[in-house]
């Protein structure tokens, strides 16, 4: 099971409930819970209702997790997109820019168990990493690229 259908799966599990009575009366966004959660687990087709603990062992997954699981799902049971990207454009050209470079670099075959390895290796130019990217800053330099930071590139 992958993420998003695990994510799906248990929307089913996991109730929102609104406050029933509310002690004190505020204006109508000021309040500062919204609702509770209830849990399920299903055996033989039933649902039994379980406390918050075992349902987030059973699943093996965080609090926080959960929550946001739920707050990105709309009422059909499917996962909203989300609109924000965890690279910015910039960054997946500095990306492509580095695999280009590296992509360019004389390899080697693995040495160890060759005909079942797909694994290359460089060839032993550079001495540090360091060099490799001061090489590549270089690369980057003369055809007019856009060049990563070391961080990215590493």
């Amino acid at each position: 099971m992958d993420w998003k259908e695990k994510k799906i799966f248990l929307n089913g599990l996991v109730h929102r409930e609104c406050v029933q009575v509310r002690t004190v009366e505020k204006g109508d966004t000021d309040y500062r819970k919204k609702g509770s959660y209830k849990y399920f687990l299903k055996k033989d087709n039933q649902k039994l209702q379980v406390c918050k603990a075992m349902f987030l062992s059973t699943f093996c997954l965080g609090e926080k997790t959960v929550y946001a699981w739920i707050a990105n799902i709309d009422d059909n049971s499917i996962p909203i997109k989300s609109t924000n990207s965890r690279r910015s454009t910039g960054d997946t050209i500095k990306a492509d820019s580095a695999k280009e470079f590296l992509q360019n670099l004389p390899k080697l075959p693995s040495h160890y168990c060759r005909s079942s390895s797909s694994k290359n290796y460089l060839e032993p130019v550079f001495a540090t990493g360091i060099e490799l990217y001061r090489v590549y800053k270089n690369y980057c330099i003369e055809n007019g690229k856009v060049c990563c930071g070391r961080k990215l590139f590493f």
